[in-house]
């Protein structure tokens, strides 16, 4: 699995590998967030055999608990998979948000 987000899709970088674009990856997921609400990305992986991005979220439920959420964004169709969530303890959301970057 290669991990080369970028800005446009086909685009050539320096080295002169493929970049993939995550701006249509990321405007489908910020659809699905509150307005307001606080995410983090935690990973993101491009599998270029499927061309599908694996993409895991730190955010709070309606309910009040952080999660750890994992979603499949299909290049192809523009359709987002739901794949799992695990709560996440206080303790390590606050070591998480650090170090993690705030996705909206």
């Amino acid at each position: 699995m290669a991990h080369e987000p970028s800005v446009a899709a086909g685009a050539t970088n320096a080295n002169g590998r493929t970049q993939i674009d995550t701006a249509a990856r990321d405007a489908t997921f910020r659809k699905m967030f509150r307005a307001n609400e606080q995410v983090w990305l935690l990973d993101e992986q491009y599998d270029s055999v499927e061309a599908v991005w694996r993409v895991d979220f730190l955010r709070v439920s309606d309910q009040g608990q952080w999660l750890h959420q994992r979603y499949k964004y299909d290049m192809a169709t523009s359709v987002v998979f739901f794949m799992g969530e695990r709560p996440v303890a206080v303790e390590q959301v606050r070591a998480t948000r650090r170090a993690a970057r705030r996705f909206q």
